[in-house]
């Protein structure tokens, strides 16, 4: 699963005399971020105290919303905690119901944070990202729900939200451009007493929330960024279109306000949202049924600007080259995989485009590349299994070799992540060459025959140590997998007493992909798995 984008929060301003129980909007987000900041505190600690920290920081913002529904501040922040507890895994044990409940629930909250606000990037791209991992969730638990509207709708909102980047990009330049031209300059706040100097400065006007307006944007030399600066009382905002129906008494202006520090859109920010909308690409082409030659064709034409210039473009100064090259490819080989499904590509053209993916020099130090080739390699592999012929079984034994190398390499780097799942990945790969060579047909690969016993003894040896490792780092799902694939390769291999010790009080855990055959789990005398 891809990483939520990181935004700002906003910072609050703080009084001594303070009030104890909120009663303006203001009061309700400084509250509502003293419980987050609590929460992020205890985080590492203690989930189940960090969890109910960050409980009261939604309850705090749903109360608030009630008194004051029309602000975006109070909306966007709830919103986005709530999609933020979905993808920490500690914290989503804390919370009642299931993993797709509280997706839903994020989304229904960040959409009505866009209708209070549809122009504002953060949101946008927020709920897109919900969306992609409620259809990521809908995968890992075979819900029947149609995820095909929820992509669309994730790629709408992602292509909104660059267009405004690039916008505010383009008038950032323009900015910079303007103050480098002006010269060094003194801004004199006579309401505050603050006279600041700077090499680049500038008077612009500029709207932050509701009702406010803050006029100085001050560039900083030593990153680039913008910083908002408020020596006096915010103003009614006369820019800001309210809605329609909302009442003239909650239309209030307060004179306490917060300064907030707003960055400007950079390369990176642009490239965050040219990743997500390449991964959210991967994945509706992973999810696309054969025969979808329009959705083939919004797919390409969605995807060309991103190839062909922008992410080129935006990767300048960033240094994330390489997770560029990763998202691209990731994108790539999704697409071969459905155009090979469609008719679209010959075996040859479709081994050949799988096998020219990441191949960047440095490939062999960066684990997370290593397994993604991998995993496009056994994708290539289990494509071609249905139609065995003399063409394809070398391509696919090449591919799971390669595969097997692949994770190989990742598993002794330091920085690998998930390790035993890659180690019970290698299991799969190595059980998956011992079946090309199990006759009758598409089996019978003469190489993979002759080396069965190895084949077997290596698969087992890495699904055991996948096994440890996640024993050790508490992965019980992961344990699970890896207990019952050794249990069963000792079967194979004709051990039956070690394999009924294994399986002991286990069932009704799946062994899909071609790892095992039906044949073999009926021949050891194992049903439901």
């Amino acid at each position: 699963m891809p990483k939520p984008k990181q935004f700002l929060k906003e910072n609050k301003k703080k009084s001594k005399h303070a009030p104890s129980v909120p009663t303006t909007a203001d009061e309700y987000l400084a509250a509502g971020v003293d419980f987050e900041e609590a929460g992020e505190k205890w985080r590492g600690g203690d989930a189940a105290k960090s969890t109910r920290f960050f409980v009261r920081a939604i309850d705090c913002y749903e109360e608030a919303l009630k008194k004051f529904p029309y602000s975006f501040d109070l909306a966007y922040n709830k919103a986005r905690l709530q999609y933020e507890l979905t993808q920490h895994p500690k914290l989503l044990q804390q919370l009642p119901g299931s993993l797709l409940e509280l997706l839903q629930t994020a989304i229904e909250s960040s959409r009505y944070a866009l209708k209070l606000n549809g122009q504002n990037a953060d949101v946008l791209f927020n709920t897109a990202q919900a969306l992609t991992s409620f259809v990521e969730a809908l995968q890992d638990a075979s819900n029947a729900t149609d995820p095909l509207p929820f992509l669309e709708e994730a790629l709408d909102l992602f292509q909104k939200c660059l267009e405004h980047q690039e916008l505010q990009h383009q008038e950032f330049e323009e900015q910079s451009a303007a103050a480098a031209a002006m010269g060094p300059q003194e801004i004199d706040m006579d309401d505050g007493g603050v006279s600041l100097t700077n090499d680049s400065t500038m008077d612009f006007e500029s709207e932050v929330g509701w009702n406010m307006k803050i006029p100085f944007f001050l560039m900083n030399p030593l990153n680039g960024g913008i910083m908002l600066i408020r020596h006096f009382p915010a103003t009614p905002s006369t820019n800001r279109a309210l809605p329609l129906d909302m009442p003239s008494s909650l239309a209030q202006v307060e004179d306490d306000r917060w300064a907030t520090i707003i960055e400007p859109v950079t390369n990176s920010s642009l490239l965050d949202t040219l990743l997500a909308q390449l991964r959210t690409l991967s994945l509706l082409c992973s999810l696309l049924p054969v025969r979808s030659g329009p959705a083939l064709n919004f797919i390409q034409s969605y995807a060309t600007p991103i190839l062909s210039s922008k992410l080129d473009a935006y990767c300048t100064d960033t240094g994330r080259d390489i997770e560029a090259i990763i998202a691209r490819d990731d994108y790539l080989s999704s697409l071969s995989d459905l155009q090979f499904r469609n008719g679209l590509l010959s075996v040859k053209e479709y081994s050949e485009q799988v096998n020219s993916l990441y191949t960047f020099p440095s490939l062999n130090t960066h684990p997370e590349a290593l397994v993604k080739s991998a995993e496009s390699l056994l994708t290539l592999h289990h494509n071609l299994l249905p139609s065995p012929s003399p063409e394809t079984l070398p391509l696919s034994w090449t591919a799971l070799s390669t595969a097997l190398t692949s994770l190989t390499t990742a598993s002794k780097l330091p920085d690998v992540e998930n390790l035993a799942a890659v180690h019970i990945l290698r299991g799969d790969v190595e059980m998956l060459r011992y079946q090309m060579g199990v006759p009758p047909p598409p089996q019978g690969w003469e190489i993979a025959t002759k080396s069965a016993d190895v084949l077997l003894k290596n698969a087992e040896v890495f699904y055991r140590g996948g096994k440890n490792v996640a024993s050790a780092a508490g992965e019980e799902g992961v344990v699970m997998e890896g207990r019952v694939k050794e249990a069963v390769v000792k079967g194979v291999r004709g051990d039956g007493v070690g394999m009924r010790g294994l399986l002991g009080g286990i069932g009704g855990e799946a062994v899909e992909g071609g790892v095992f055959t039906a044949g073999q789990l009926q021949g050891l005398g194992i049903s439901g798995l």
